[in-house]
Order: C-alpha cells, then sequence, then structure tokens
C-alpha cells in the first residue's frame, strides 16, 4: 500500500502518520515478528489458541498490503479488522466483547494503583485525559475526590449510572484558571498528546504537558506507557516502534473511538526531565511494568510534587 498518494488516505496528519508506522513495522522482518508475538500474547490471553492468534495475526498483516483495501482510508481499513475481531469468538462471545469486560478490571487496576497517591487531598482534583471516566468515577464515588475529567472526545459509554464532572479540552488550553487543582492525574495520556509530523516528541506534546502541569498547585500522580527498558537497551528504535504496535492494537483495532496514538514516547527516565521543566520533581518512581495481563504495555508510576525551588 501506498502512503505518498493522500488521495487513498483521510486528510487527517495523524491517520497517515499511523499507517505509515504500521507499514514500517510488518515491513520490518524483526519489527514484524516481534510485533506478532505481543499481539499473539494478548489475543491468547483473550482465550485464542496459539494457532488461531497467529493466523489473526497474519490476517492483520495481510490485509494492509491487500489490493482490496488500496484505496480505502485507515478507518475502513480498521473497521474490516474490527469486523474480523467481532467474528472470532470462544464460546458465545467474541473476543471485542470478552476483551470489554477485561477493562473492568484495568480500571481496577489503574485505581489501585494510583488511589495511595490522592489520600488526604484538601482541593479540587483533575483527571487529564479521563478515557471513558471509569477511574474517574472510582476516585469520586470511593475516595471521595472532588474530581473533574477532561479529554478531547467524550468516550463515556452510553448507561453509565452515576454522574461525574467532564469537560471538553480542545487540545490547547484548559478552561481553568491557573492553579485551580490541588493535585492531578494522568493515566497513560502523554504519549497521546501532540501533533503527529516529524518533529521532535519533546515538542509535540509539549502544549499538553504544559497546560498539566499549569492548573495545579501541589502534586501530580501520573503513570505512562514507556518502552521496556531492557528491550530499548539492546535496540532503541525497535522498541520505540514495539511500543507503538502494541498501544496502536489496543486503541485503534479494538476499539471503534479514533483515539490519537501518535505515539510520542519517552523513555522512563525521559520524564522526570521534562516535568522537571515545569516546577515538579519527582517523589516517587515505581516500575509497573507489564501490568495489564492483555496488551504488552511496559507502565510507570510517576508521583510528583511542585517545588517552586527548580523554576
Amino acid at each position: 500500500m501506498s502512503v505518498e498518494n493522500t488521495d487513498l488516505l483521510p486528510e487527517c496528519r495523524e491517520h497517515t502518520n499511523m499507517l505509515k508506522r504500521v507499514l514500517a513495522i510488518f515491513e520490518n522482518e524483526l519489527l514484524a515478528t516481534v510485533a506478532c508475538e505481543d499481539a499473539t500474547h494478548t489475543f491468547t490471553a483473550l482465550g485464542l489458541e496459539q494457532e488461531r492468534a497467529r493466523e489473526l495475526f497474519a490476517y492483520i498483516q495481510n490485509i494492509f498490503f491487500s489490493g482490496s483495501c488500496e484505496n480505502l482510508p485507515l478507518p475502513d481499513i480498521e473497521q474490516k479488522i474490527l469486523a474480523r475481531f467481532a467474528s472470532t469468538k470462544i464460546g458465545d462471545r467474541n473476543i471485542v466483547q470478552i476483551l470489554d469486560e477485561k477493562l473492568a478490571d484495568r480500571a481496577e487496576i489503574i485505581y489501585s494503583q494510583i488511589s495511595p497517591h490522592l489520600q488526604n487531598i484538601h482541593g479540587k482534583a483533575l483527571d487529564f485525559g479521563a478515557g471513558d471516566l471509569q477511574v474517574t468515577q472510582m476516585l469520586q464515588d470511593r475516595d471521595g475526590l472532588e474530581i473533574q475529567g477532561v479529554d478531547v472526545r467524550y468516550y463515556r459509554k452510553q448507561g453509565a449510572m452515576n454522574p461525574v464532572g467532564f469537560t471538553l479540552y480542545d487540545g490547547n488550553t484548559l478552561s481553568f484558571n491557573d492553579r485551580y487543582f490541588a493535585v492531578s492525574v494522568a493515566t497513560n495520556v502523554l504519549h497521546h498528546a501532540g501533533e503527529t509530523d516529524d518533529g521532535p516528541r519533546s515538542q509535540n506534546n509539549e502544549q499538553a504537558l504544559s497546560e498539566l502541569c499549569r492548573k495545579k498547585k501541589k502534586k501530580l500522580v501520573i503513570i505512562e506507557t514507556v518502552p521496556d527498558p531492557d528491550y530499548y537497551a539492546i535496540n532503541a528504535k525497535g522498541a520505540m516502534e514495539r511500543t507503538f504496535w502494541n498501544d496502536y492494537l489496543y486503541n485503534r483495532l479494538f476499539h471503534n473511538a479514533d483515539v490519537p496514538v501518535p505515539g510520542r514516547y519517552e523513555t522512563l527516565e525521559g520524564w522526570p526531565a521534562r516535568f522537571n521543566k515545569y516546577g515538579f520533581r519527582v517523589i516517587s518512581t515505581i516500575p509497573l511494568a507489564y501490568d495489564q495481563p492483555t496488551i504488552r504495555d511496559y507502565h510507570v508510576l510517576y508521583v510528583l510534587e511542585h517545588d517552586s525551588t527548580i523554576r
């Protein structure tokens, strides 16, 4: 599939960039092997046998190079893959339904990781990039936080019972006064922020990082997806693309939400330096490693406090 003819692609640059990266992974023998291993891990975690899991990855790989998809925009290709997932059943359930069931476990895991660092908060809290608001809801209902969720889109499913505050974010400026929140939470958000051009990643999500830091007085609790440190030490470029692939698999192929996956990742050591620029120092770094059972994403938790002596 050619990505040079923009008539074949959505006008949005993020779709073009994602397509280029997926094709580059599949065209590289080593990266394609790693992508197959990680996708197979996900599919078997959902209950598929090894052989069916590998066949499903082969379908994904082949469809991106299929002549029938040559003129399709990326979201339409992704819809074909999602339809295949929906027809891949274990008993009377398909693997999309099974993954949806596991999403509740994902929210519970994230809540259990961040809640201990959000006790005795005096003031308002912000959930930056709140997604489907499941974790936001837990923090409000269980911990009594006066919390506001923000995101670039409203991802909450219909039928959610309890109300929770939500504000749309335009990607540039949060509609709150400076230092409005006592604490902010951002779980697997910052690598989704920013433009998808070929500029340095530190510039592409800098606006989101600046807004996140500008709106709070005291504390940040962050979970970020980072390249596996051991793999990064061996193959830095490969580790970044592996991280992108698993991010893309989870957010784009299993869902119909058009989640941006620009792939703006930092290393485990890179994020603290970025936050330091805005006057926040790390008081705790907790490698969570591969804490989610379905997707091969390596996570790290940072707890940061504002230090007026830094800036």
